[in-house]
């Protein structure tokens, strides 16, 4: 887990994407100094051992086989685009498009049947209103800062929406 958050914070922007190989190739930052919070990292570690939490590094689909009644799961996939230049969905080398997002939505909807709490975040556009038209979710509209630009003008905030079951 170190090495990743070390590979986030030293690569370009912060960004993170792999290549057909699934490996890491995000060019390096220019940064004068790479600052990993270390005391953050070691509190959060105590905390997720005292509090059993397990993360997982999976397949969405492998990891929430033994979600239960109660539980709480949230999902951040790689949004649906929001136009023809801001179309990036390519995080592994499956990518993630509209099929994938059905999918998505129907596994969160079969854990909301079981009782599972469902929380999940992506672009505030038509398609993802329509996408999640069932009643059984519930859409908020919110504003996000994004930092990932190569033109710094272009950083700020964006429409996003937290999709719940709850």
């Amino acid at each position: 887990m170190y090495s990743f958050i070390y590979l986030n914070k030293a690569g370009y922007n912060g960004l993170w994407r792999v290549n057909s190989k699934g490996q890491n190739n995000v060019p390096y930052g220019s940064h004068k100094k790479i600052n990993v919070p270390e005391k953050v990292i070691i509190q959060d570690s105590k905390y997720l051992k005292e509090n059993n939490v397990k993360i997982l590094n999976q397949n969405y689909t492998e990891a929430i086989t033994s979600a239960k009644e109660g539980d709480f799961v949230y999902f951040d996939p790689p949004y649906i685009p929001v136009n023809q230049t801001a179309n990036f969905t390519n995080y592994t080398p499956n990518g993630f498009g509209l099929v994938q997002q059905k999918i998505l939505r129907d596994t969160a909807l079969q854990l909301a049947s079981k009782g599972v709490n469902v929380m999940l975040s992506n672009a505030d556009l038509p398609l993802t209103a329509k996408l999640y038209s069932n009643p059984e979710f519930k859409i908020h509209h919110v504003q996000a800062k994004r930092s990932i630009n190569s033109n710094g003008t272009k950083r700020g905030k964006v429409g996003e929406v937290i999709i719940t079951t709850y």
